[in-house]
């Protein structure tokens, strides 16, 4: 019994070949960093990002250096909600707080993401090194991980929590392979603190450490029942010394220990984050209409059930195509996506089609599992297609015509047998390795055909040459002066969310659930873009037209149209900033 780990790394290849791999994975590593991080800025730049979920992020960070934790407008004017940590338990969001406090700005975000997003490649290469014996197909699958499309699509979009959690589920995954339990332990408390659905997570990776694989389990089982002394006295013989044993394994102990803490932390978390926050956090930063408000966002836990066989059928195609995007690797190990479980389970059950989509940040909860699954899936998918091959060499063999041949060297053969092997599988590893890198980057946000001005699927709203007039509007955001009172669309909010006083409004044709303006109380400065204006609330337009506010500046030409900066009893001249 234990942990199947798969075969025991072949040290003398090791040493021999780690240099050149580790390197290429730093430079993998490097490029993934560069090509995402460019996705976010080309999305930024075309206005593609907007209050959610870039300008929370900001709004939060730039806040809790100010007396506020996590507090941002989005969430207040939605739900009622005093901070980010009500809808979500990111306390570990915090560590990045120093970060954003040294360059507070939308591209410390992209920067962070693509770090920690593409930082996930170096534990699986380790759990590679470690379960394969081998460095170059410990790198290839690192790499497959960085090219894939589930985790392009998910960076491009804006910044969420769920970028941290390949790191995270691989690191620990790779510290509890490697029995380095007390270093485990401190990323798993990283972990459960960033997101509600880590504890889950984070409990069935405990069980993967936990159980004894069931096949060998089994086998021992049906040995003892049918042996010649079988029976249920000889299983028992057999199996209490084997549960004994079992439960004193030290990995035992650890992984029982992480399992019932990630259960007991889901109730914890949530009870901090629903009863105990409410008391402690400060009010809104500002109020200036004076309207009382009280939290409108109910505890609940997601569950909303859909069955229906349309929805059902479209996220098994999702799952399948997540399957076949990581080259249907992980169907080869089962037992490892037993890490995948409650998220997979999660995604049936929901009627929200966005966890069950590519190009949403969701897609970061899937794939560390599936890389780690594909790992252990690798060396019994090349036993199976060698299998395969000696299979179809014997019914060739047997159906070629025989004919007479004449001598051959015999140390010229036996070379040519030796090295042809090797030049096969090696060439079909190739073909299926640029197989994947090629389907990868079609169905990713970087296949030209994807790129599109506006679409249902954030991830995919990029284009490589945006509209010009990004600076022009950046120009006109800082004529706002620090902690002004504002109301800012929706696109254009995560140019002006480093500030207390900041209210997005929302992308669709309504207003927000509630802000602390009206007509009578109306903000400072709007800040608004041709393209969102429907989503403008009567009473701010009410202002507008009634002469309240003055145009202090415009830009004509910019990707969301022209943009709009009001100020609240302005009567000075119109800067027009960039052509007209």
């Amino acid at each position: 019994m234990g942990v199947d780990s798969g075969p025991r790394p072949r040290l003398r290849g090791l040493a021999r070949d780690f240099t050149a791999p580790a390197l290429l994975l730093v430079a993998f590593f490097a490029v993934y960093v560069l090509v995402s991080f460019g996705l976010s800025v080309l999305r930024l730049e075309e206005f593609s990002t907007s209050n959610w979920d870039l300008g929370i992020f900001q709004q939060s960070l730039w806040a809790s250096y100010h007396g506020h934790p996590l507090y941002e407008a989005g969430d207040w004017e939605s739900y009622g909600s005093l901070s980010l940590l009500q809808v979500h338990p990111a306390f570990s969001l915090l560590l990045v707080v120093p970060f954003y406090a040294v360059y507070p700005s939308p591209y410390t975000l992209f920067a962070i993401q693509s770090v920690v997003a593409g930082a996930a490649a170096f534990p699986i290469y380790q759990i590679g090194l470690r379960t394969i014996g081998r460095p170059w197909p410990a790198l290839g699958l690192a790499g497959l991980y960085l090219v894939s499309a589930p985790v392009l699509a998910a960076n491009a979009y804006d910044f969420h929590l769920e970028a941290f959690l390949p790191l995270e589920i691989s690191l620990l995954f790779l510290l509890w392979l490697s029995n380095r339990y007390y270093l485990g332990v401190l990323v798993a408390a990283i972990a459960l603190l960033t997101l509600e659905v880590v504890p889950f997570l984070v409990a069935f990776l405990a069980l993967y450490f936990a159980i004894p694989p069931l096949r060998t389990t089994a086998r021992e089982i049906r040995t003892r029942l049918q042996g010649p002394a079988g029976g249920l006295r000889a299983l028992w013989e057999w199996g209490v010394p084997a549960a004994n044993n079992w439960l004193a394994r030290r990995s035992t102990r650890w992984s029982v220990g992480l399992f019932l803490a990630a259960i007991v932390s889901y109730p914890l978390i949530r009870g901090v984050e629903w009863f105990v926050l409410p008391l402690i956090l400060p009010g809104a930063p500002n109020l200036a209409a004076g309207i009382a408000l009280v939290p409108t966002k109910a505890p609940g836990l997601g569950l909303a059930l859909s069955w229906s066989t349309s929805s059902l059928t479209n996220k098994l195609e999702f799952w399948l195509l997540m399957v076949a995007l990581f080259g249907f690797l992980p169907l080869f190990a089962p037992r490892v996506l037993l890490l995948q479980f409650p998220w997979f389970v999660f995604t049936l059950q929901s009627n929200l089609t966005a966890w069950s989509t590519l190009g949403f940040q969701y897609t970061f909860v899937a794939v560390a599992p599936l890389a780690i699954a594909s790992v252990y899936g690798y060396p019994r998918a090349k036993q199976f297609v060698g299998r395969v091959a000696a299979f179809l060499k014997r019914q060739i063999a047997r159906w070629r015509p025989v004919r007479s041949r004449g001598p051959t060297p015999r140390s010229h053969l036996s070379r040519w047998n030796r090295v042809r092997p090797r030049i096969a599988s090696s060439a079909f590893l190739v073909i299926v390795a640029v197989i994947l890198v090629s389907t990868n980057l079609a169905v990713g946000p970087l296949n030209p055909a994807k790129q599109v001005a506006a679409g249902p699927i954030p991830g995919y709203v990029v284009q490589y040459h945006p509209m010009p007039g990004f600076q022009n509007v950046v120009t006109a955001a800082a004529l706002i002066p620090g902690s002004a009172d504002v109301v800012a669309s929706s696109n254009l909010f995560p140019l002006v969310a480093n500030d207390l006083n900041a209210y997005a409004l929302l992308w669709v044709p309504m207003p927000p659930g509630q802000m602390p303006f009206d007509f009578q109380h109306p903000p400072q400065f709007a800040f608004l873009a041709t393209n969102q204006l429907f989503a403008v609330p009567g009473w701010l337009s009410g202002n507008l037209h009634r002469g309240d506010f003055g145009l202090l500046a415009v830009v004509w030409i910019a990707p969301p149209g022209a943009v709009f900066l009001y100020e609240l009893g302005y009567e000075g001249p119109t800067s027009v900033i960039g052509p007209i």
